[in-house]
């Protein structure tokens, strides 16, 4: 059925926008395209927060993550107006605002970085506090918890890892401030890929960051924001079944896929990286 809204009302809702990477990406910088949008047709530039007094509804994805309710309230974005289109996917309303998106699929253009930096990230000195053990320079990102694309040899990697000084973190647990604050302060980031990655966008200029693959999925996403950040990225390639008919059986998208790393090659690269403890 189709829910009837009466006054404005903004669609910003994205492709995945339940997952972490394309709500930081593909939904939360199109606020700012709505902002631009509604500066031009009042003749008036307005501030993001003012913006939004212009606007009776927002349409998102979904409120039910910790870091959806977060980014928007630090945004600025009035909760009590957010429609969850997981819940209400048909709407019909008096006006609709449909900003475009930031950019093409897959493609992080530098504006959504500018944004994402400044509006989610205090560079001004009083990031929040991190927990006792998290404040380590050196991190490894752990996908114990995800879905899916794991590391079959973890503990072997956090091994070797923690003899480089590294550290695990588990970065679901922690809020997106305070991820913007453990990036930032990083000087060397391990990890699989996946969404805990996107919050390279935080990290200063000069941060090493080390991507590891299934072989059946690489992405350019990470090397792209490390690219305009001047971050330094390497990336390592890990091994999957030999077994093909197995493979395609467990994982029938390499999205999906898990994987292992060779620890040798792992070692190697790190001593490439001048990263000895």
């Amino acid at each position: 059925a189709v829910e009837e809204i009466s006054g404005r009302v903004a669609v910003l809702s994205g492709l995945s926008g339940h997952i972490y990477y394309h709500w930081l990406f593909d939904v939360l910088p199109r606020f700012e395209i709505l902002r631009k949008g509604l500066s031009t047709a009042i003749g008036e530039q307005l501030s993001l927060r003012q913006s939004f007094e212009f606007v009776d509804y927002f349409v998102v994805n979904s409120l039910s993550k910790p870091f959806q309710k977060e980014t928007l309230a630090t945004l600025g974005v009035p909760l009590e107006k957010v429609i969850e289109s997981d819940h209400t996917p048909h709407i019909r309303a008096e006006e609709l605002l449909v900003p475009s998106y930031a950019g093409h699929l897959d493609w992080v253009p530098p504006s959504s970085m500018d944004f994402l930096r400044e509006k989610l990230h205090n560079n001004k000195g009083s990031e929040p506090p991190l927990a006792k053990g998290l404040s380590n320079k050196r991190i490894y990102v752990s996908r114990s918890s995800a879905k899916y694309r794991h590391i079959f040899n973890e503990d072997a990697v956090l091994n070797l890892l923690s003899q480089y000084g590294f550290v695990s973190v588990a970065l679901e647990t922690l809020s997106v401030a305070q991820q913007a604050t453990l990036f930032s302060q990083a000087e060397a980031i391990v990890g699989a890929h996946g969404s805990g990655l996107a919050n390279l966008v935080f990290c200063s200029p000069g941060t090493t960051v080390v991507e590891m693959f299934s072989p059946n999925y690489l992405r350019t996403d990470y090397w792209m924001i490390s690219q305009y950040l001047q971050l330094h990225h390497y990336y390592l390639v890990g091994e999957s079944f030999p077994f093909h008919p197995l493979r395609q059986l467990m994982y029938p998208s390499g999205l999906t896929e898990d994987f292992s790393v060779d620890i040798n090659a792992l070692r190697s690269l790190l001593k490439k990286l001048n990263l000895a403890s």
